[in-house]
């Protein structure tokens, strides 16, 4: 800009100013004429409003004073009152009282008491005393004219003014008050109500305070809020408050429409009133914005005016310099192309700046680093966008540019500066500034140049971390690490070497401290080192190939796996560890698993190993001989694939051997009835446990199953336990002999009775003698059974039972001629149980029988039955039913000591010399194979109780004797086989009278020879009867299997004295038909024929 035109530019500037200096002389002038023409209106209107307030109550009070004074009016008030009942004076009062009523424009007129009492009133209207008593004292004491501020009749509910003049005799004598009650409506507010001029916002007020707030006692903006419109005194802001707190004269405030006024007090002298003149000042400061607009106009005016003028000077000469300016910048713009395009092609941030220090360029990366544009920061200092800090120290960096004007010459930045970006951003650079020097040689400018080193950085400081990372690997690891370089002869071959630097590490394990190796060769610190750690080492260190060994240190007595590597040629790296204690435990383990291979080798039982999905891991040569299965071909298979074994009573598979011994989590032991099938098809009977295998944490990881061939022991326990029921079968002998010689005694007795009365023709007597004999005869044959039970053994035939008779018959049956008395306590509604009859009697038998051997002497035995719930049941157990049946059975034998409590049900444990030690055990067997549990409590002197747990049945036991004779009536063949002739005669007898042809036959050959010519014949056999065991020939067993070939659907019928046979328990399974025990009687023969519906029908005979 030339000197020419700055001066005009100042001159329009300055002449601006003056004219809008003097443009606000003139309206603040305007505004204070108009503020104080509005005061002086406010003030005049105010004052002109109390006095009239003051002149009517002046006026007022004189004219009341004078008709209070008046000699006809005290002179007719005074004849009345001596007279009160002449109507005529009270009628001329009352109409003088209407005439000072219309004269005075008064709203009613009344005389009353010194007690406030109506006295004449004209209107007849009530008058309410009570507030007027003050008030009616104090006008009598001061015996004068009392004017009363106005207030609102809460009993007519209209606002009172009134006046009180004393009636004073001229005794002196006070003869009443005269109430003058003026219409404040028509007398006082229209005083208020019109503003003597024109204004939209002026009004007129009266307050008075009332309490702790500002009454407005007239109409306001000409709204009916007379006597209702109350403020509070705490807003100072208004100037009725102002009024009451006793400002007078102007004021500045709020009105209580929230207008901002200026307001003019007076004091309304006699009365607690306060005048209030107030207009709006918006109202003012509309004439006076008319003027300032007008003033404004003009002085905008003048402006442009002066403007118009100098731009039309500055355009001339602009005219005249444009074609110089142009051709100058058609120059310069083609330079400063070729300057851009340098500074926008350079990979650095530039900034260049003028000799200020103002930006003036700004390349792309410098607006990326620093995150400014080029547009936005021309002109800036370069302190705000190029702001750079000290790394280390957080300090900002002294601002280049200075330093390069100063010195003219190149500054660069110390190393680990930080560009801190707008936004925050932080970034490593390194810079340096450059003078800007023109064709004069002087300095116009500075140029920055600086680049980004944050991967620069990032690199550096993942060395730092890097070398900081392994130098505490080196420090910290627990391997010993050593860095050698190798020294060779003349002829290249390694003799030596020198160590460069080891770990804290190496010195523990070796014992060589740093400063006594680093620097120095290995013959210097151990002249007999051996050749072989340095030919290795050597080897390494030249070829580079790496190798792994473990050695033993004489010297140092450990073990070293030791790795040694090239880092690079002609030198190697040591890395080894101390794994003496590793050594040891490996010879350790070793020995152990030899130890442990050579006894599993050596033990007869079988063992095998497996894992928890139940992979074979290992098994010994017992377990391969007794599964037929090798160790090589077992390693690849489950154990269910390997070891088939089954339960001998249920023939149920154990197919989940390892889940269950892993859920159960302690050893378990398996049914003594178990069998196993082997590879090569044989069947052993073995004893089979299994444990759960844990490691030092407790966690299961596998399992160990143990199985032992029981074969021989089990024949061995049957013929022990054989030899000891025919030695207690011995025992027994006596009391047996006894008992069933009495039951002969009484069957042949019944019979020969019988005879003599079919002999004497008392036919009547026959029955009766023969059923009693039969009655005999099952008592006969129950013993028979009980024998047969406590002979035999085997799997349990199980049904719902009454347990009541099995216990007592077989207590009576065990304590046969002996002197010991039972006590059988059966308790309350016994369960029914799901058992076999004959080996419960077993049961009952042997443990009757032990006590009765610990009772020499005799006394009393008691057995106990109950019902219990599974809470009672012993810990031990695992529930298998909610209910059980409690047995106890106590003795007062000679007790037991309590450390063989424990071994009493074991195999061949006996107390007794002649004992075999089968009898608990065979309980034991018996109980368990029922569901059950047994315990035993004993103490030496008092005696044993045995505690059976047996689980009730869900079934009802019916044993109702049926009175009704069954009649069957059939026809056909019947083929009996049996070795006894009278039994044949008896069975065949029966048939005939059933209607059958029986054929009877000795033995099998003899039955399938008849049964075949039957079949040729074409005469069938309907029935066959056969018995179970024929001495020295075929018996039935065989002999239905020929007869299945020659008929499939032929009906056959086992027989047998063996009543715990399985046969008899489950015919099907061997072929039969049906079974019934021997002896029978004809009506259990009945009941198996009709079973079977064989030519039958049924009737019934009384």
């Amino acid at each position: 800009m030339s000197k020419k035109l700055k001066k005009t530019v100042i001159f329009i500037v300055l002449l601006s100013i003056i004219l809008i200096v003097l443009g606000y002389i003139f309206i603040k002038s305007e505004y204070n004429s108009t503020l104080n023409a509005r005061y002086g209106e406010l003030h005049a209107v105010n004052k002109f409003k109390r006095d009239q307030v003051v002149q009517f109550h002046t006026e007022r009070m004189a004219d009341i004073s004078i008709i209070a004074e008046s000699p006809y009016i005290k002179k007719g008030i005074e004849q009345w009152k001596k007279d009160k009942f002449n109507p005529q004076l009270r009628d001329e009062l009352i109409q003088f009282m209407y005439l000072l009523r219309d004269a005075f424009n008064c709203k009613e007129i009344k005389l009353i008491s010194l007690q406030g009492d109506n006295l004449l009133n004209p209107l007849d209207s009530d008058f309410v005393k009570s507030p007027y008593l003050p008030q009616i004292q104090e006008c009598a004491y001061r015996h004068d004219v009392l004017l009363l501020d106005l207030y609102m009749c809460e009993y007519h509910n209209v606002i009172h003014h009134d006046i009180f003049a004393p009636v004073i005799l001229n005794t002196g004598e006070i003869s009443g008050i005269f109430v003058f009650r003026i219409d404040p409506e028509i007398s006082v507010f229209p005083l208020f109500r019109e503003w003597p001029g024109k204004s939209k916002t002026a009004e007129v007020m009266i307050v008075r305070q009332e309490k702790d707030s500002v009454l407005y006692l007239n109409h306001i903006d000409t709204n009916d809020i007379n006597w209702r419109l109350r403020l509070s005194l705490q807003n100072s802001n208004l100037p009725a408050a102002m009024a009451v707190e006793g400002k007078t004269g102007l004021v500045h405030g709020i009105d209580y429409k929230g207008n901002s006024v200026i307001a003019d007090i007076e004091k309304v002298p006699g009365t607690s009133w306060f005048v209030i003149s107030k207009i709006n000042k918006s109202e003012i400061y509309e004439t006076l914005l008319i003027n300032i607009g007008v003033v404004a106009f003009i002085v905008l005016l003048l402006i442009i005016l002066c403007i118009i003028v100098a731009i039309s000077l500055y355009r001339t000469r602009q005219s005249r310099l444009i074609k110089q300016l142009y051709e100058k910048e058609c120059q310069a713009n083609e330079q400063n192309e070729i300057f851009r395009t340098t500074l926008y092609s350079i990979g650095d941030g530039v900034i260049s700046t003028d000799r200020d220090g103002l930006v003036t360029h700004m390349n792309a990366v410098a607006e990326h680093l620093t995150g400014w544009k080029e547009s936005e920061v021309k002109g800036k200092a370069l302190d705000t966008v190029f702001h750079v800090i000290s790394e280390s120290t957080r300090q900002p960096v002294d601002n280049p540019v200075k330093k390069v004007l100063t010195e003219g010459r190149i500054v660069g930045f110390s190393n680990h500066t930080i560009l801190v970006s707008r936004d925050g951003r932080e970034t490593p650079v390194a810079d340096s500034g450059s003078p800007i020097c023109g064709s004069d040689g002087n300095v116009h400018g500075v140029v920055m140049v600086f680049q980004d080193q944050t991967r620069e950085h990032e690199r550096q400081e993942a060395i730092q971390k890097s070398e900081q990372r392994y130098r505490s690997l080196f420090t910290e690891m627990k391997e010993g690490f050593a860095l050698h370089e190798i020294i060779c002869n003349d002829e290249g071959i390694p003799v030596d070497y020198r160590f460069i630097t080891l770990n804290p590490a190496f010195e523990e394990q070796t014992g060589l401290k740093a400063e006594v190796a680093i620097g120095h060769t290995i013959k210097e610190i151990d002249p007999d080192v051996e050749p072989v750690w340095i030919e290795r080492s050597g080897a390494v260190a030249l070829t580079g190939i790496p190798v792994t060994f473990e050695k033993y240190v004489l010297y140092l007595k450990k073990y070293y796996q030791v790795v040694i590597f090239c880092p690079q040629k002609g030198q190697f790296a040591v890395l080894f560890t101390d794994i003496t204690e590793r050594k040891i435990t490996e010879a350790h383990v070793l020995d152990e698993k030899e130890r442990l291979k050579i006894t599993l080798a050596s033990i007869a039982d079988g063992v095998i190993t497996t894992d928890l999905q139940g992979n074979i891991v290992m098994m010994n040569k017992s377990a391969e001989i007794l599964t037929g299965w090798s160790s090589d071909d077992a390693d690849t298979h489950n154990v269910n694939d390997v070891l088939h074994v089954f339960d001998e009573n249920t023939k149920t598979a154990y197919n989940e051997l390892v889940n269950q011994i892993v859920k159960a989590g302690k050893t378990v032991e398996f049914t003594d009835a178990t069998l196993l099938y082997a590879k090569n098809g044989t069947v052993l009977s073995i004893e089979l446990s299994g444990t759960p295998i844990r490691n030092a944490e407790g966690v299961v990881g596998g399992v160990v199953i143990v199985l032992r061939n029981a074969t021989e022991k089990k024949k061995l326990v049957e013929n022990m336990l054989r030899a000891q029921k025919l030695e207690s079968i011995g025992v027994l002998a006596g009391g047996i002999a006894h008992d069933f010689n009495n039951l002969l005694g009484g069957i042949f007795g019944y019979i020969d009775m019988a005879i003599d009365s079919v002999a004497n023709r008392k036919y009547d007597e026959v029955s009766g003698q023969l059923t009693k004999a039969m009655n005999v005869f099952n008592r006969a044959k129950a013993l028979t059974m009980q024998l047969l039970t406590f002979s035999k053994g085997g799997s349990p035939v199980r049904k719902a039972q009454d347990l009541t008779p099995i216990i007592r018959n077989s207590a009576q049956f065990a304590l046969s001629g002996s002197n010991i008395v039972p006590e059988i306590i059966i308790g309350n509604s016994i369960s029914n149980c799901d058992c076999d009859e004959n080996q419960i009697a077993q049961v009952i038998d042997n443990i009757v029988i032990n006590a009765k051997q610990a009772m020499p002497l005799g006394g009393k035995l008691i057995i106990k039955t109950e019902n219990v719930d599974v809470a009672k049941l012993p810990p031990e157990m695992t529930p298998v039913n909610q209910t059980y049946i409690h047995i106890s059975i106590t003795d007062q034998g000679i007790g037991m000591p309590k450390e063989i409590l424990s071994r009493i049900f074991d195999p061949f444990f006996s107390t007794k010399q002649t004992g075999h030690g089968l009898g608990l055990s065979t309980v034991y067997s018996i109980i368990k194979r029922h569901d059950g549990n047994i315990s035993v409590e004993s103490e030496q002197g008092i005696g044993s109780t045995f505690h059976l747990y047996l689980p009730a049945s869900q079934m009802s036991y019916n044993n109702t004797i049926n009175p009704e004779v069954i009649v069957h009536k059939g026809e056909g063949k019947v083929l009996i086989m049996d070795d006894e002739e009278f039994l044949l005669d008896i069975v065949g007898d029966i048939l005939v009278s059933l209607g059958y042809t029986p054929v009877k036959v000795h033995n099998g050959e003899e039955a399938l020879s008849v049964y075949k010519e039957s079949i040729e014949k074409n005469d069938p056999i309907a029935i066959s009867i056969l018995d179970l065991t024929i001495p020295g020939g075929i018996g039935g067993r065989e002999a239905v299997t020929a007869i299945r070939k020659m008929n499939s659907d032929a009906i056959v019928i086992a027989a047998s004295g063996y009543s715990d046979d399985p046969v008899i328990a489950d015919p099907q399974s061997s072929g039969f038909s049906a079974s019934i025990a021997k002896p029978f009687r004809k009506k259990s023969l009945i009941e198996i024929l009709d079973k079977l519906n064989i030519n039958s029908r049924q009737s019934i005979d009384r």
